[in-house]
Parts: structure tokens; C-alpha cells; sequence
């Protein structure tokens, strides 16, 4: 039986194969992708929760994080 960390391990190695492989995004670029998602999943539950406010300079911060993140996506037309 597999635990949980080594489950996540093995799903963020095929994530990876596929951001290089598929979509051909940047060793660079996908680190950041990481540290955008660990920052708002990190700040959003105690948000959720009310135990800490969103600031305005976070939703600027989490904008431009979108902002990144979409510009590394190839274009689908």
C-alpha cells in the first residue's frame, strides 16, 4: 500500500512530464507555476475560513500570479 506522499510524489511526476512533454513549459516557469499554487492554497483556507483577510496587495499579487500562469499555457484555437 502506497501513502499518501508517495501517491503525490508519483502525481506530480506525470504532472511534470506532461507540462515538459505536452505543453512544453519551461523547467523555470513551471517552478513558479508550484510556488503560485502552494502560496494560494496555502493562503486561501484560512481565508475561507475567516481567520485571515485577502489584502488588496494580495488579490494584486494573486492577479499577476494569473496572469503568469496563463501566459505560459500555450494558446487553444
Amino acid at each position: 500500500m502506497t501513502t499518501n506522499k508517495e501517491q503525490g510524489e508519483k502525481l506530480l511526476k506525470e504532472a511534470q512530464w506532461i507540462f515538459e512533454r505536452d505543453l512544453k513549459i519551461e523547467k523555470d516557469s513551471l517552478k513558479e507555476i508550484e510556488r503560485i499554487s502552494r502560496w494560494l492554497s496555502e493562503a486561501r483556507a484560512p481565508s475561507f475560513y475567516g481567520e485571515r483577510d485577502f489584502t488588496p496587495e494580495d488579490a494584486k499579487k494573486a492577479f499577476e500570479d494569473a496572469a503568469f500562469v496563463l501566459r505560459q499555457l500555450p494558446s487553444i484555437s
